[in-house]
């Protein structure tokens, strides 16, 4: 007997636009960044200061610049562009050749702004083919928790067909998942349920609002007796934010404190008032024109940890980071190449990356070349294409 289990069906309902759906990070605003179900205030500061710097060239010089988790970046991709949509026609590709070892591993994708194909030649060989707003391959759905919408990303082992418009429905084997929210002026209901083969299912609704200042959300999970809740409220140059959990019958509540001290400087406080209390402090200070300082910590009840520290200007960059592995990563650009060298002490490993970007009548080639302390070597070209609408 043919065995074909609904994998994930997803059904979303929408009278209105998402705040969300396509932002311009050079230009967008702390409260339209903030509503991305997936960026915290320390990202919306870190992307807001690094703009100052110089605008983002792509979702690439992005990445490399703010730091942010491969699978924000993913998710990022569908909503950020870069260049004027009214104006512009655009087309991007890159491929990637990666030897670790004795393994080598091709990564391809291709896109225009209803069209992208991508694919990775590894084991499992999962892939995606998305034309406006239907996706097609074998490839992982990941989706937000307060939020319906997935993104695709190359990660997967199951076929799938998502469609996201006028409603969301993906359909595979072995895994359930139905999602719908209904949006009426301020308030956006929204439930989804949970199903994987063998285990029992998870349901999970709850509300947003939004009405400036004040965006807040409440979300419950009725079989596992837990809740949530989410309440931020924004004034011109600050923002307040307080959040609570309750998971197994202990309440675990954070506090955040952002803040636009002057046009050079912004600072960010986090609380958490948990079993394992914690304050987040993340500095971002411009100084002149051309330089950045930022200076994430974290003072807990026994120590002082720096997370991270970064001195960045035009042509030279110095970055300190102790999150897994303690390391010292300094960058040289000039024009339009650079080569970073990254340190781990601790380790003693060195790594080298080293690219270029050349300009040739509205369109953008850039070659990078890679190696890692684990001789893993990386080799891309990448490319990207402007073309006036007539």
């Amino acid at each position: 007997m043919l065995r074909l289990i609904l994998l994930f069906c997803i059904t979303s309902i929408s009278l209105k636009r998402d705040e969300s759906e396509h932002l311009n990070p050079n230009n967008a605003s702390f409260e339209e960044l903030i509503a991305i179900p997936i960026l915290n205030e320390s990202d919306v500061l870190t992307i807001l200061i690094m703009r100052d710097l110089s605008p983002y060239r792509g979702i690439d010089d992005f990445a490399e610049r703010t730091k942010l988790d491969s699978s924000k970046i993913e998710y990022l991709k569908d909503i950020f562009f870069f260049k004027e949509r009214n104006d512009t026609f655009f087309q991007s590709g890159k491929i990637q050749l990666e030897k670790y070892r004795e393994k080598t591993s091709a990564f391809l994708t291709l896109s225009t702004l209803t069209l992208k194909f991508s694919t990775s030649a590894v084991q499992t060989t999962p892939f995606y083919i998305s034309y406006d707003f239907i996706t097609v391959g074998k490839f992982s759905l990941s989706i937000p928790q307060n939020s319906v919408k997935g993104s695709p990303s190359l990660n997967g082992t199951d076929y799938l067909i998502y469609i996201s418009k006028p409603f969301n429905f993906a359909i595979g084997k072995e895994r359930l998942y139905i999602g719908s929210e209904l949006s009426y002026n301020a308030f956006t209901p929204f439930l989804k349920v949970f199903a994987h083969k063998g285990e029992n299912p998870k349901l999970l609704a709850g509300m947003t609002l939004r009405h400036r200042p004040v965006r807040a959300s409440l979300t419950l999970l009725p079989m596992e007796n837990e809740f949530a809740v989410d309440f931020l409220f924004s004034t011109k140059n600050s923002n307040y934010r307080m959040q609570w959990e309750v998971e197994n019958g202990t309440i675990n509540a954070t506090y955040n404190l952002t803040r636009r001290l002057s046009s050079t400087n912004s600072l960010c406080i986090n609380y958490s008032g948990s079993s394992k209390k914690y304050v987040n402090l993340d500095l971002l200070q411009k100084l002149g024109n051309e330089t950045i300082l930022i200076v994430k910590s974290s003072f807990t009840e026994s120590s002082l940890i720096i997370r991270s520290g970064k001195l960045e200007s035009k042509n030279l960059s110095v970055e300190y980071g102790n999150l897994r592995y303690e390391y010292v990563a300094v960058k040289f650009s000039l024009w339009n190449s650079k080569i970073q060298f990254s340190y781990y002490p601790t380790r003693q490993w060195l790594d080298i990356c080293s690219s270029a970007t050349f300009n040739i009548r509205e369109k953008e080639i850039k070659i990078e070349i890679g190696r890692t302390h684990d001789e893993k070597y990386r080799v891309s070209i990448g490319f990207n294409l402007y073309a006036h609408k007539r």
